[in-house]
């Protein structure tokens, strides 16, 4: 197999965040909107790119419904990684260059952004980060080792906040500044 190209590598880093945000966006966006909610933009053109969502679409949507939607469920370091990663695809889009380095930053934005999310395309993208960086490699299975405990965190950490709201009754955190 031919070795990708930094740009293709980016197309497929991607195409696999479109794949792990679209479940993750879709459910946030019925929760508030109703089963009947579809996805279009605020100016009614639709955000589907064929029957799905592309990542410009969802980033977009995560980005413009941060304040009354995800900063519930995500902090202010993921919702740097979705500013971060939509000026990387308005880049790829635009058939920039990319470096070596950059292709992994984005990869790793891609994989922490994913890990947030508990969701299961995080392998995927990590493999893709090392694919074309085997410098960065840590020898052995260690480094897959270091990935599993990572997600295996990552988890927890979301069933804890899960347990504690429903410990609580309550669906959603409330704002900071609603709270007594």
């Amino acid at each position: 197999a031919m070795a990708l190209t930094n740009q293709q590598r980016v197309g497929k880093g991607l195409d696999t965040l479109a794949e792990g945000l679209r479940p993750f966006v879709e459910r946030e966006m019925k929760s508030v909107h109703g089963k009947n909610w579809s996805p279009e933009s605020p100016e009614g053109r639709p955000l589907l790119v064929g029957d799905t969502w592309d990542s410009a679409a969802l980033l977009k949507v995560m980005w413009d419904h941060w304040n009354d939607l995800f900063r519930h469920d995500l902090t202010f370091v993921e919702r740097s990684l979705v500013s971060e990663l939509r000026e990387y695809r308005n880049r790829w889009a635009h058939q920039q260059k990319f470096s070596e380095g950059e292709v992994y930053r984005i990869m790793d934005n891609i994989e922490r952004l994913l890990i947030a999310l508990d969701s299961g395309h995080v392998a995927a993208i990590r493999r893709l980060r090392l694919a074309g960086n085997q410098v960065a490699r840590i020898p052995g299975d260690a480094g897959e080792v270091l990935a599993l405990c990572r997600v295996a965190l990552a988890r927890s950490q979301v069933q804890v906040q899960s347990r504690q709201r429903r410990a609580l009754g309550s669906p959603r955190p409330r704002p900071h500044y609603a709270q007594q």
